[in-house]
């Protein structure tokens, strides 16, 4: 129901800026072809989903804002996430190649690593935005911890844009990249619901 709540939330919140989120989404679309510019394009779009998830008036301009400024922590992921992705792949089918019961659960293990990866960048860029000084390290931390404790959290709204995806794939195949900048202001605004949440605590 967390997971429900929040990604009505940030349905609204992308629907009431859905002139700016779609002329974002797509500058990240285009961006995100020359693979070179992709780890921009990721940095301009999650920094304009922050404010946008934050309920806040933005810029398209802020695109390229959060593009320069998180250019160096971005392409730092890139590099980590090609180096992670491909040693997975490569142990995946080097044990795949062989005809026993430990090799069977080691690729489950390494299986197991590459899905918790995967769903520790869901938080990475919030991370590195809310950040004084973008920090990959303490992104990468934060994120991990963040997944840890938000763990159903995480996995619901996952399903439920997956679903989306689905429904768009077959249905409006053109808008589909609209989908992702919808995830990238709901991992934004359940970043910004649980600073909200720690600031109203320190308060009392």
């Amino acid at each position: 129901m967390q997971a429900l709540r929040l990604f009505w939330t940030s349905v609204r919140l992308f629907y009431e800026e859905a002139f700016l989120m779609g002329w974002v989404s797509l500058l990240w679309l285009l961006l995100s072809l020359p693979v070179i510019t992709a780890p921009l394009a990721a940095a301009g779009l999650f920094h304009v989903a922050y404010f946008v998830a934050d309920d806040r008036v933005i810029s398209w301009r802020a695109f390229f804002t959060g593009a320069r400024r998180l250019a160096g922590p971005a392409y730092l992921l890139a590099l980590l996430n090609g180096a992670a992705y491909g040693l997975g792949m490569v142990n995946l089918n080097f044990y795949g190649a062989i005809d026993a019961v430990w090799a069977a659960g080691l690729q489950g293990f390494i299986l197991a690593l590459l899905v918790l990866w995967t769903l520790i960048q869901v938080y990475v860029f919030p991370m590195l935005v809310v950040q004084e000084r973008a920090n990959l390290r303490l992104a990468l931390r934060n994120a991990a911890l963040f997944l840890g404790a938000h763990l159903g959290l995480t996995l619901g709204l996952v399903i439920l844009l997956a679903l989306l995806a689905l429904v768009t794939l077959y249905l409006a195949l053109p808008l589909l990249f609209l989908v992702v900048g919808l995830g990238a202001v709901a991992a934004n605004r359940a970043v910004v619901e649980f600073l909200r949440s720690r600031s109203d605590a320190s308060e009392e």
